[in-house]
C-alpha cells in the first residue's frame, strides 16, 4: 500500500475528472499497484463530495471481470469503483450530451442490496451473497472514456480515477436472485430504433459471483456492501459510443427495459 499521495495529485485528478478532461495516468505520481490506486480512489471520491462535485456514494460498479480481461490483467478478483447518487436516474431518463466528453454505454445487471453485507469466516460465496440481495434490476452504465482504451491502460491509473464511471439508468420491473436464468438472460440494445448489440447468456459473472468477490474486497479494506446500496456487475455487450443526440434502449427480456434520450 503506498504512503499518502501529495493532495496535488489528489486535486488534479478531481479537477479532471470534474471538466470530462482526457484521461492521463500520472503514472510519474503514483505507485503502480491496484492498492495504490485504491488509496487514491478513495481520497478522490472524497474530495469530490468535499467540493460538491459530486453527492454521497449510492453503490459500486465491478469492471474488467469478463474473462480475457482479467487474464490479460492477471487479476483473481474483478475491479471496483464508486457510484453516486447524484448520477443515479430512473428510466426513462433525459440526459444532456453536453455533460460528456466521450460517451460510451454498458448494459448491465444491478443488484439492490435489501441488508448489510459484512464480512464473514471464510469469505461470501455465490448463496451468502445473494441471501442479502432484494431485487435484480437492468441498468445502463455512462462510461465517459475521455479517450481511456482499457486493454492497453495502466491499471492503477484507471481504478485511482474511478473507472471512468459518470452514473447509471435504471428500469425494471426486475427479477428476485432465484428467479434470474443468467445463462440464457437476452440483451437487445437499440439506438434510435436500430439494433446496435444483441447477445444471450453473455455477463462477464455472474451476479452472485461478483458481489461475492467486492464483499471480499470491501472486507479487506474495513468496508462492506450496506443495506440499500446498488452494484452493476459489468457489462454483457462490448460497449457502444454514443455521439450526438438519440434515443437508447435495453431490453434484458425477463429483467425488464431500461432507457434514456441524450440531447
Amino acid at each position: 500500500m503506498m504512503d499518502q499521495p501529495d493532495t496535488g495529485l489528489i486535486t488534479q485528478i478531481a479537477d479532471d475528472i470534474a471538466t470530462h478532461a482526457p484521461f492521463n495516468a500520472y503514472a510519474d505520481r503514483m505507485s503502480d499497484t491496484l492498492d495504490a490506486g485504491y488509496d487514491i480512489q478513495d481520497q478522490v471520491a472524497a474530495m469530490l463530495q468535499a467540493r460538491g462535485i459530486r453527492a454521497a456514494p449510492c453503490g459500486y460498479k465491478l469492471a474488467v471481470n469478463a474473462q480475457h480481461l482479467m487474464a490479460h490483467f492477471a487479476l483473481s478478483a474483478p475491479c471496483f469503483g464508486r457510484l453516486f447518487s447524484d448520477q443515479k436516474w430512473q428510466s426513462p431518463a433525459q440526459l444532456s450530451a453536453a455533460d460528456y466528453s466521450d460517451l460510451w454505454i454498458e448494459v448491465e445487471i444491478m443488484a439492490v442490496m435489501a441488508r448489510d453485507l459484512p464480512p464473514r469466516p471464510g469469505g461470501h460465496d455465490r448463496a451468502s451473497a445473494e441471501a442479502a440481495v432484494a431485487l435484480y434490476l437492468p441498468a445502463i452504465e455512462l462510461v465517459d472514456a475521455r479517450g481511456l482504451e482499457i486493454a492497453t491502460a495502466r491499471l492503477s491509473s484507471v481504478v485511482a480515477q474511478n473507472i471512468t464511471t459518470e452514473g447509471i439508468v435504471v428500469g425494471g420491473p426486475g427479477l428476485a436472485p432465484a428467479a434470474l436464468e443468467v445463462a440464457t438472460l437476452p440483451v437487445r440494445l437499440t439506438f434510435d430504433g436500430q439494433v446496435v448489440g444483441e447477445t444471450t447468456g453473455t455477463a462477464p459473472q455472474h451476479p452472485g459471483d461478483a458481489l461475492a468477490a467486492l464483499a471480499n474486497h470491501l472486507g479487506a479494506r474495513g468496508g462492506m456492501l450496506k443495506a440499500g446500496d446498488v452494484v452493476i456487475c459489468g457489462t454483457h455487450l462490448p460497449p457502444p459510443s454514443i455521439g450526438g443526440a438519440g434515443h437508447v434502449v435495453a431490453d434484458m427480456g425477463p429483467l425488464g427495459t431500461v432507457e434514456f434520450t441524450i440531447s
